[in-house]
């Protein structure tokens, strides 16, 4: 079988994405889609550590120190890549609500 074929018969393996997200030392694994947004995983990540301190102001960060700052890019689109840890933690600029 070609290449073109075997790819058409067997599409990408899988859609999701199995990551671990880490806040304050704790590390929680979660599973997404490829294709959902940064703003729900962050939500997601939020709600996998309970009660967190001004949660509206929490963002999500590469380990590289990147912060992922554009909430409504898919997360295929930001380069997350199945197996990245992200980090939990205050964002550099978000601040109270207005």
């Amino acid at each position: 079988m070609n290449q073109i074929a075997e790819a058409t018969a067997r599409p990408e393996r899988g859609h999701s994405l199995d990551l671990t997200i880490v806040n304050n030392g704790l590390l929680r694994p979660i599973s997404i889609d490829r294709d959902a947004t940064v703003k729900s995983l962050l939500e997601r990540a939020i709600a996998l550590f309970g009660n967190i301190p001004a949660p509206h102001t929490q963002s999500l960060w590469t380990e590289k120190g990147v912060e992922l700052t554009n909430e409504q890019e898919t997360l295929k689109a930001a380069h997350i890549k199945d197996g990245d840890t992200l980090l939990l933690r205050p964002g550099a600029v978000k601040g109270g609500q207005s």
